[in-house]
């Protein structure tokens, strides 16, 4: 069993939207808890999009 939000629900076309991540805390909540500006920190560059990147992140110096 997959537990899942739904996040619409379109009667017409007969289809539902279920979302996962809506039942995890957001990721960015507390980041400001474990950094700070002009932080140094060590990771890879997995993927580069046209609105960001996607680092993995290994730890801080």
């Amino acid at each position: 069993m997959l537990e899942s939000k739904i996040l619409s629900i379109d009667i017409e076309d007969q289809k539902i939207s279920l979302g996962i991540k809506q039942l995890t805390e957001d990721p960015w909540k507390n980041v400001s808890s474990q950094f700070a500006i002009n932080d140094k920190v060590k990771g890879s560059v997995n993927n580069i999009t046209k609105f960001g990147a996607y680092v993995k992140f290994w730890g801080k110096h």
